[in-house]
């Protein structure tokens, strides 16, 4: 019979999933053999979603995974009917998975994918008989036919299919048609769900909390689709105050060690809702502006009375630095999307303020008095702090941190290097693998590192859209006296911070700073810092200050001539100084790097300017470079060497380490680093000497 055909071809494609993930390479080959007489069968699809859920008595969770994403990608591909009985199977097989869908997350997630397909499908062809839909089906059973614990997967189906609607722009009647039938009781629902997250508690709360993540991306998905002309504003109202009150409960709550993960991604993605839907309704900006504000003080707040009770940074054990280090990575998501939500805001008032008041609005920024503007700044600089696992990233490995942290991209410094932008094809590949490895999992993408990112966003978007009011907050709030040895480590960051936002913000606060006060404010800390013990916080000063100079060098003209003389030399020493004896050699590359951008752009007659300094500096990079194991470390100093080589008086310098050039060349093309053969070779004709 038909049955006995489809039992016996599900248990041989069973037999070959699981010899697939066998570690016998013959069995495997003959496996993937198998697999792929089996695809040329009309009952394929239908053969794998029976395994995926279950379907066959041998089958193991492994093997359960692995049919499912092979069924993900037939379907990708098309290779599939609905039509007559098998559809009919096909939609019964996949309606049993939601009513009892598998605990394993990944499963689960492969599954509702390959629904979603299945679901656009339908929607794309318009079927007649709309209740014999998938699609209708689950969206009907989700209002009430699916039990809480059979939800989520039902949801993140809907919410997926959702998406692909939204691809396709000749779907958007069909996709909105869905988007308003789910509106009716998803809000209502979702209401529900976060009522239970915020009340119920008790050893269901982990799963009422992935409940609530999986509604909160609908009810987000739905409003993508319905846009703004397609919600009624009192919903979208409703849904804000919701959403809003819950993720400011969340954040100042403590959390079971057990749900923080999963309260992380609640509080994303209700902060992701209110990102969306933040400029629909008037009263929902001024409201999600104070609530965002208030939360991001809080939390501030918080992580800046936790810092200032710690004295070291080499406590590590104490429950303090263990609080702050939960705190920061942790409990980092809603408070970066309220700052997403600043942002936007600054945007919309700056748009106000460009077209003049629109319709009765007026810029909710503009309207802050100063202690409000103060307050936010300051936030801000908290929030933008180096947190605890930086600290302790960079002392375990200065080079390492400084290279992916501190130091700019490398690619900026050679693209904007002449022979290197005509330089050959294979030095380009080598950059273009670079970025690749790099944007798979070499950037930090945590939370906490995107909230400093955003806070740095926020806080030159107010300087650029409020100068006067965000600026005169931002120097009340500036240190007055210099860093003294025994600063405190919560004093000594938020001394950094500040020092950040100088960095970040130099180009809109120029007309209230000149270069030769940022480099006297830079002469002081450093002469202060000489008593400082720990190497840490030493090294965390001397960097900034570094990079601070090299953001005002743009900004160094005087009008005064000898002024700007002996600022230049004074800069020219102080750097070569750190370059020299800085506390680590994250010091000396951010010198380095410093001394690049400052010597880029000199003409003839500032490099004799520098000339006094030449030989000192060439020395030291020439000191540094030996102890450098990352590439990207070594490209640095020898960009800053070039730089200095344009001076004639550092060539003999150079010329007395021929020994070491001549080492690192060996080993460079030895093992095909592209780009420091490329700069060994540019020395090399500096000092007219053949590789």
């Amino acid at each position: 019979s038909s049955f006995t055909a489809m039992q016996t071809g599900m248990e041989a494609l069973s037999s070959a999933l699981r010899d697939a993930l066998s570690a016998d390479k013959s069995k495997r080959e003959q496996a993937e053999h198998a697999i792929r007489i089996s695809a040329s069968c009309p009952n394929h699809c239908l053969q794998l979603l029976a395994i995926s859920t279950s379907g066959c008595s041998i089958s193991t969770s492994s093997d359960h995974l692995l049919a499912a994403t092979l069924l993900k990608n037939e379907l990708k591909q098309g290779n599939f009917t609905l039509n007559g009985e098998y559809g009919l199977q096909l939609r019964a097989l996949f309606l049993q998975y939601f009513m009892a869908p598998p605990s394993n997350k990944q499963l689960g997630t492969q599954l509702a994918t390959a629904a979603s397909i299945i679901m656009h499908w339908e929607l794309q062809h318009h079927i007649e008989d709309r209740n014999a839909t998938l699609v209708n089906t689950v969206a009907l059973q989700l209002e009430g036919g699916f039990a809480d614990n059979c939800k989520e997967h039902a949801i993140l189906a809907l919410t997926y299919t959702l998406k692909r609607q939204e691809l396709d722009e000749l779907q958007r009647p069909a996709s909105q048609q869905l988007a308003r039938f789910l509106l009716t009781f998803c809000v209502s629902a979702w209401s529900i769900a976060l009522d239970a997250v915020r009340y119920e508690g008790g050893p269901d709360q982990l799963a009422f909390l992935r409940l609530s993540v999986a509604f909160t991306k609908l009810v987000r998905q739905i409003f993508r689709v319905l846009g703004q002309a397609g919600c009624d504003a009192a919903c979208v109202e409703k849904c804000i105050s919701v959403a809003a009150d819950l993720a400011s409960n969340m954040q100042g709550a403590l959390a079971d060690p057990s749900t923080l993960h999963e309260l992380e991604r609640l509080g994303s993605s209700l902060g992701k809702l209110l990102c969306l839907v933040s400029g629909w309704t008037a009263p929902s900006c001024r409201f999600l502006m104070e609530r965002a504000t208030t939360v991001l003080f809080l939390e501030a707040e918080m992580r800046h009375n936790l810092l200032n009770s710690i004295i070291s940074t080499r406590s590590d054990g104490s429950e303090t630095w263990k609080a702050l280090k939960a705190r920061e990575a942790q409990r980092s998501a809603f408070p970066l999307q309220c700052t997403k939500l600043l942002i936007d805001q600054i945007g919309r008032d700056a748009q106000l303020d460009a077209q003049g008041e629109i319709a009765g609005q007026s810029a909710l920024l503009a309207s802050l008095d100063n202690q409000s503007m103060q307050r936010i700044v300051w936030t801000l600089l908290v929030l933008l702090q180096r947190t605890h696992a930086q600290i302790g990233e960079w002392r375990a490995d200065p080079e390492s941190f400084c290279c992916r942290e501190l130091l700019p991209p490398l690619e900026e410094a050679l693209s904007q290097d002449d022979e290197y932008a005509a330089g050959d094809a294979e030095a380009e590949l080598w950059m273009e693998g670079d970025d690749a490895d790099r944007e798979e999992g070499d950037e930090p993408h945590s939370s906490t590192h995107r909230l400093q990112n955003a806070a740095e966003l926020a806080l030159a978007g107010l300087l650029e859209s409020f100068p006067d009011a965000a600026g005169a907050a931002l120097l009340k709030l500036l240190p007055s006296e210099p860093c003294a040895p025994g600063e405190s480590l919560g004093s000594l960051l938020f001394r950094d911070a500040c020092y950040s936002a100088l960095g970040i913000c130099a180009c809109e606060l120029q007309s209230m700073f000149s270069f030769q006060q940022i480099l006297l404010t830079a002469q002081k800390d450093l002469h202060a810092l000489n008593g400082q013990t720990n190497p840490a916080l030493l090294a965390i000063m001397q960097v900034r200050l570094c990079w601070l100079l090299s953001c005002w060098w743009a900004f160094g003209s005087s009008g005064d001539a000898a002024e700007d003389e002996r600022a230049c030399a004074q800069t020219y020493s102080l750097l070569s100084q750190l370059l020299s004896a800085g506390a680590d050699i994250s010091v000396r590359l951010q010198a380095a790097q410093s001394l690049h951008t400052v010597l880029r752009t000199l003409d003839e007659n500032g490099l004799r300017d520098f000339a006094p300094f030449a030989a000192d500096t060439c020395t030291a990079i020439l000191q540094v470079l030996p102890h450098c194991h990352d590439d990207e470390a070594a490209l640095w100093l020898l960009l800053a060497l070039i730089c200095v080589l344009r001076v004639p008086e550092a060539h003999p310098v150079a010329q007395s380490h021929s020994a070491a050039f001549n080492l690192l060349w060996q080993q460079a093309v030895q093992d095909q680093r592209t780009l420091l053969v490329q700069q060994l070779k540019r020395i090399g004709r500096m000092l007219n000497v053949d590789a």
